[in-house]
């Protein structure tokens, strides 16, 4: 029963796009406030970074996420341990052990896809993203690693999402290299689906603002 109540609870965060809260490692991600006042979750760092609090919760779901993130906090795979449901304590090991295969132990796709999208950012490792099965995290993936972690334009045209994809282009083509040129040329601004961020591409690196 814990199993199928983990499932359809992770299952929702990932169809509603409201991804659990991780380390400075990744891009962060906003948990809703409804969600956070329906399991109430503690989110102040004092209270959510501490394994005893997190033990003294008599909920074993509050419990189970409050010691998984406590684990990331402290980087301390030991509070894994007294992680009741299997998935995710493989998914925290996986993290602060930074341990990708331990990402393949876990028999709920939705919930593989996390932890491949935190190993992505952990090892510093965009192949990843690309293991991720939900296209949606699968963009946020990859969006935020060539935003946060290496620039590259090609990425930009791997993501389905048309708003991510033309937030991405319209970045790249605003970085230079080394030598003060262009990364990739300003003619590429017309790729832009959104017609207003379109003009704005254009207006400010190919007409010069």
């Amino acid at each position: 029963m814990r199993n199928i109540i983990y499932f359809v609870l992770v299952a929702a965060i990932i169809s509603l796009g409201l991804y659990m809260i991780g380390s400075e490692d990744e891009p962060a991600l906003p948990v809703s406030s409804g969600f956070l006042e329906q399991y109430s979750v503690p989110t102040t760092i004092k209270t959510w970074g501490n394994q005893s609090y997190c033990m003294n919760l008599e909920n074993m779901t509050q419990r189970d996420l409050c010691l998984l993130d406590a684990a990331f906090s402290l980087k301390d795979r030991n509070i894994c341990s007294d992680i009741h449901y299997e998935n995710l304590l493989y998914r925290c090991r996986a993290k602060v052990e930074s341990n990708p295969k331990l990402c393949d132990k876990i028999d709920v796709l939705s919930e593989k896809d996390l932890c491949l999208f935190e190993i992505a950012f952990r090892i510093n490792n965009m192949t990843y993203c690309n293991d991720i099965f939900a296209r949606g995290l699968k963009d946020r993936c990859l969006y935020g690693f060539v935003m946060d972690k290496k620039p590259d334009p090609a990425v930009c045209f791997d993501i389905a999402n048309e708003s991510l994809r033309d937030k991405c282009i319209f970045y790249h083509v605003g970085l230079t290299t080394n030598a003060g040129k262009p990364l990739i040329s300003p003619t590429l601004c017309y790729l832009i689906v959104d017609v207003d961020l379109e003009r704005r591409c254009n207006e400010t690196y190919l007409m010069g603002g």
